[in-house]
């Protein structure tokens, strides 16, 4: 994602600024920003992005490898509109579609253990993935 200063910030008045060249707008989650951003332009479509926005749970998960950190996060459509090209306004969206956050995410949804007494995880539900670094 673009960092802010004052630069980035001046081009969100820029009509012509490209989706990616443009800081993530803040959001918060019980008070904390997030600790990772990450943004994705469709080239067929410049005039919108995904932000994934990642904060760190206060919990830790603890296992063979060892105490490592919980990440929690929400995937957002962010759509640009450019009113009379003056400036740049930003549509921001949830996505909460877990078909559509794994297609987004680029990520092959399996099931390593299906809640009890179901055979697959419902349709709506989004679990988590483990990755090693």
């Amino acid at each position: 994602a673009t960092p802010w200063s004052p630069a980035t910030a001046l081009r969100w008045l820029l009509p012509q600024a490209p989706a990616d060249a443009l800081p993530v707008l803040p959001r918060y989650t019980q008070g904390e920003s997030p600790r990772r951003v990450f943004v994705r332009v469709d080239p067929a479509h410049p005039d919108s992005r995904l932000v994934l926005r990642l904060w760190r749970y206060p919990y830790v998960l603890q296992d063979a490898l060892g105490m490592r950190p919980l990440w929690y996060g929400a995937l957002y459509r962010e759509t640009l509109h450019r009113p009379a090209r003056l400036m740049t306004i930003v549509r921001t969206t949830t996505v909460d579609d877990a078909a559509t956050i794994a297609q987004a995410l680029r990520v092959e949804p399996t099931v390593e253990r299906p809640p009890a007494g179901m055979r697959a995880a419902p349709a709506a539900v989004l679990l988590v993935w483990m990755v090693q670094p």
